[in-house]
């Protein structure tokens, strides 16, 4: 739930940006293809900061203090977004068993199939 409250405050950060940055350059008679333009690209996460309600500023639980992350704006109009911490679990570590359900998917996707299925 913190990831998605942290990608979503980001994300909301850097559209209420791009949306000043637009009406104050229109203000000043550019193009906003030209604002457009000067956001396409890949950027990469400085830091990140958290300001809580007695006004003390941390970095964000889910990244910490060394996180890392990128935002990609294409020229057609799509974003991506990635925020990982450095130290977080590898994946599937502890290695997980597999469940009962996922088993049952399993055979069905081989009788799906036409598998013989022992």
């Amino acid at each position: 739930m913190h990831k998605r409250i942290a990608a979503l405050t980001i994300f909301l950060l850097i559209s209420a940006a791009f949306v000043v940055a637009r009406y104050s350059v229109s203000a000043q008679g550019q193009d906003s293809r030209y604002v457009r333009s000067q956001f396409l690209g890949t950027w990469k996460l400085v830091s990140t900061e958290e300001r809580l309600k007695d006004g003390t500023v941390r970095p964000y639980k889910d990244v910490g203090p060394h996180g890392v992350g990128y935002l990609m704006y294409a020229a057609d109009g799509h974003m991506c977004a990635e925020l990982t911490s450095p130290g977080r679990p590898k994946w599937d570590d502890p290695p997980t068993v597999p469940t009962e359900n996922s088993i049952v998917l399993k055979k069905r996707k081989r009788q799906a199939r036409g598998d013989e299925i022992c």
